[in-house]
């Protein structure tokens, strides 16, 4: 687990370091409107810096120490990454997904053991935002409110503005003198939104490893220039496209103060890369799946790479892209929050298409298989399919809380990634152990289903998830979004798909087109909510067929702790089914792999302290009510 040969630097030093070097050069552009026309507010880095260690002395005035954790929520806007990395040089932050409800968001800050509420001012991406984090304070009333950045004054907060104002801009009072590698400088939150929720320690060392190896890898060196709109309360929002290329010296473009959710952002996007002279594209594959479809209005000279992860990308958008950019590659990478984000990347000149690349220098990986009862797991060789196991600088060794079996026996991370490693080295990510669908014991990839679907000029999303079923286990079943002002039948896109998957097996028995795929905050496709959606339905449709002309049996999907994923049915109206039918339908329902209780058991699941989380029965159905081809 090598670390890098060069001589370890703290955050504070790198600063210290950028501001003597490239103080006079742009670090960042910022354009909230999404119009590249407009003019932007820019800082240069020597600016950067003495806006970092303002803020830094801020919080330590308001009695911010190091052994605090301060919850972070921000929108991209023009102080949010100099907020944002005070936060990291004096204290730990923790940045939080302000999209969730107030609930989840009262047990992540909770879970963190945060002492503060740092938060932007306006937030131009949701309307009701600091209203879900005024719940977080009421709840939570030991929270000290603090706001910074453009807009009305919060009430109940303390304005780090002013207090920054008269705060040196030149020397570090804030920062904690014991700068250990192993302090923590971040808390991420990964995982779901229920049970004890998931929070991932960064450190001082893994960031001074991450930020050499992004510089390196991602190619963000002085004189580069990097466009992204992606969130900051994701690694790849943080790390990726901030504290990486910021720290290496790269300019920020940032396109909108909503990032890649305003629509403008993504409809100027190449204008953007004309007028800045990118030369570094930082995305997800849903955005590239949009710029895709989008002609540029002149020709794009500057831009050398765009990269991009989370994901597997159709080798259709990759080929669009190049073609569009005049050859820029397509780089695509592997990272999870505990990797610090990227720790494989394709290297430049040298990539593979449809491979994740090489690990980083101090970054290890296998592939393993993982048997019932196996805590080490037996290693794969070269191209068999496996769980991926990472260690190294960059990769946790621990979580926040304890966590049985997220290590191997011999202190490897288990991904959760499926893939395989080529003779040269290279990654190929196969899917996830969750994402695979098993038809008759048979294991099916879904990039089988999605990569012929997104060679179809209609489509502009593709998802292939499992649907239970009694007799096969799972049966694969296709939802696509088209692109806007597109238009194709089901039955069209059946016989396009169904003539270019090569594995018989893997042909969807359903498509379903909808208005639009569900994402995650980072941009992602949600297939937890698709699988969701695909449960309740396969339930639904067992049910509907016992004709019980009286009642009206609904099922819903509900996460146990325990149990996982559970079908809860209940009865609407006032009738309910007596013993005999009940039996009925539990013989109709006890093939599914997946298990089922009635709300009223349901209910006492409460006693037992398990804890549950109710997906909207009416955003689960939506998701069926478009146009649905059967095979």
């Amino acid at each position: 687990m090598g670390q890098s040969e060069i001589k370890p630097l703290s955050l504070v030093e790198r600063l210290d370091i950028l501001a003597d070097n490239h103080g006079p050069s742009i670090a960042q552009s910022f354009v909230a409107s999404g119009e590249p026309t407009d003019a932007p507010l820019e800082m240069t880095f020597a600016a950067f810096v003495a806006e970092v260690r303002r803020r830094s002395n801020a919080l330590g005035a308001l009695g911010v120490g190091p052994a605090d954790v301060v919850a972070f929520a921000a929108p991209l806007a023009e102080k949010s990454y100099s907020t944002l990395v005070a936060g990291m040089v004096s204290a730990t932050l923790a940045p939080v997904n302000y999209f969730l409800e107030a609930d989840a968001l009262i047990r992540i800050v909770r879970a963190s053991a945060a002492h503060a509420l740092l938060i932007h001012r306006s937030f131009d991406d949701g309307a009701d935002v600091l209203e879900r984090l005024k719940k977080v304070c009421a709840a939570l009333p030991h929270l000290k409110l603090l706001s910074f950045g453009v807009g009305p004054e919060v009430e109940g907060a303390i304005d780090i503005e002013s207090v920054a104002a008269g705060q040196s801009s030149t020397s570090w009072d804030g920062a904690p003198r014991n700068r250990s590698r192993d302090r923590v400088v971040a808390l991420f939150h990964t995982g779901g939104t229920t049970g004890l929720p998931k929070l991932v320690p960064h450190t001082e060392a893994m960031y001074d490893a991450m930020i050499a190896s992004c510089g390196a890898g991602e190619g963000t060196q002085p004189g580069e220039s990097l466009l992204s709109g992606l969130p900051l309360f994701h690694t790849s929002g943080v790390l990726q496209a901030g504290l990486a290329p910021l720290f290496n010296a790269t300019r920020v473009i940032i396109p909108s103060s909503r990032g890649f959710r305003d629509s403008k952002a993504i409809a100027n996007y190449w204008r953007f890369v004309r007028r800045y002279g990118v030369t570094i594209g930082a995305s997800v594959p849903t955005v590239l799946a949009a710029l895709a479809g989008i002609e540029p209005d002149g020709p794009i000279t500057s831009l050398k790479r765009v990269l991009v992860g989370g994901a597997p990308l159709a080798k259709a958008t990759i080929a669009r892209i190049a073609e569009k950019t005049g050859g820029a590659e397509v780089i695509e990478g592997w990272g999870m929050t505990e990797t610090c984000g990227f720790s494989v990347l394709n290297p430049h000149g040298k990539t593979k298409v449809g491979s994740v690349g090489l690990p980083f220098p101090g970054v290890e990986m296998q592939i393993r298989h993982f048997g019932p009862g196996d805590a080490r797991g037996e290693s794969r060789q070269i191209n068999e399919t496996g769980e991926l196991v990472v260690r190294g600088d960059i990769v946790i060794e621990n979580y926040l809380d304890s966590r049985p079996g997220a290590f191997s026996e011999d202190g490897w991370l288990r991904t959760g990634d499926l893939g395989r490693i080529d003779a040269d080295g290279y990654l190929w990510i196969t899917g996830r152990l969750k994402d695979i669908i098993i038809r008759g014991g048979h294991n099916i990839d879904p990039a089988l289903i999605e990569e012929p679907a997104y060679q179809h000029p209609a489509v502009q999303l593709a998802a292939a998830i499992g649907k239970p079923d009694k007799y096969a286990g799972e049966l694969p079943v296709l939802y696509v979004q088209l692109k806007s002002g597109a238009s194709i039948s089901v039955e069209e896109l059946g016989d396009f798909v169904r003539e270019r998957i090569l594995e018989r097996a893997a042909v969807p028995k359903s498509i379903i087109i909808v208005p639009e795929i569900p994402l995650s905050g980072p941009g992602k496709i949600s297939k937890l909510l698709l699988r969701r959606a695909a449960i309740a339905q396969a339930f639904q449709d067992e049910a509907d067929r016992l004709g019980f002309a009286d009642v009206d049996i609904r099922a819903e999907v509900v996460e146990d702790r325990m149990a996982g994923d559970i079908v809860v049915l209940s009865c609407a109206g006032a009738l309910k089914l007596d013993a005999e039918r009940r039996e009925k339908v539990a013989a109709a329902l006890s093939g599914f792999a997946v298990q089922f209780r009635w709300a009223e058991d349901a209910s006492a699941m409460a006693d037992n302290e398990r804890e549950q989380r109710r997906d909207s029965v009416a955003e689960l159905r939506s998701l069926h009510r478009a146009a649905e081809f059967r095979a």
